[in-house]
């Protein structure tokens, strides 16, 4: 049987080699694919991702949350979608969850554009997340137009309409980005995870029975169709 295939959209400054050899790790009855998108507002390069990717599931992390919501659209109906470090709207100064201020976006997008290759902030934000090899996600860093067209995106969409079905949402209980207490409000179904915060490795792990539960259930509903149709 076929394996059901799964697209793992990747937060800000994450390459999508390393997204997607983490989630495979936690998956490996599924075929991940990871998806970094290079203009997160651009409707038209959502279609042609998710139509390459053609995928049964959907991972996505922190912007690669945001990106999924702001183009849910695009995904069929009742298509189970697992969130990690879910973001509505990022600045804080929207009230949907995000802890950075706008201000803090602004000087974050001066000093890429500044041109001297200053990944300093990455660098910085990366350190948080008590990685064995923090080198292969500054190896795999996006071009620096996509890392800019990113946090345009952040500072300027927010998703304050319904959440569909067969979303299911997850954060760090101690996430320097977000405020998990802030979203429970408006997620109630919420999962927190202590001790954890932004990086994704921790909450993969914690909801993976949770997303191979679906896998089975794909799997099975995929084997009762091919059975009928003998």
């Amino acid at each position: 049987m076929e394996k059901i295939k799964i697209a793992a959209v990747c937060g800000w400054a994450v390459g999508a080699d390393w997204f997607e050899d983490q989630s495979q790790i936690f998956l490996p009855g599924a075929k991940v694919s990871a998806i970094y998108p290079e203009n997160p507002s651009c409707s038209d390069e959502a279609k042609r991702l998710l139509d390459r990717a053609s995928a049964d599931i959907y991972l996505g992390h922190s912007l690669g949350s945001l990106w999924l919501l702001h183009h849910k659209g695009l995904i069929v109906k009742n298509t189970s979608v697992f969130l990690l470090s879910p973001i509505l709207a990022f600045p804080k100064e929207k009230n949907l969850g995000g802890k950075i201020s706008s201000v803090q976006l602004k000087y974050l997008k001066k000093i890429l554009k500044s041109g001297r290759n200053n990944y300093e902030p990455i660098i910085n934000f990366f350190s948080t997340w008590d990685l064995q090899d923090p080198n292969k996600l500054l190896d795999q860093l996006p071009d620096n137009e996509s890392l800019l067209n990113g946090l345009d995106f952040l500072m300027s969409v927010s998703y304050t309409n319904d959440v569909p079905d067969r979303y299911e949402f997850i954060v760090g209980e101690q996430d320097d980005l977000l405020d998990p207490m802030a979203l429970r409000k408006i997620l109630p179904e919420l999962v927190i995870v202590p001790e954890e915060g932004h990086n994704p490795i921790p909450l993969l792990k914690h909801f993976s029975p949770l997303i191979k539960a679906e896998i089975r259930r794909l799997q099975g509903a995929g084997a009762r169709a091919a059975t009928s149709a003998k």
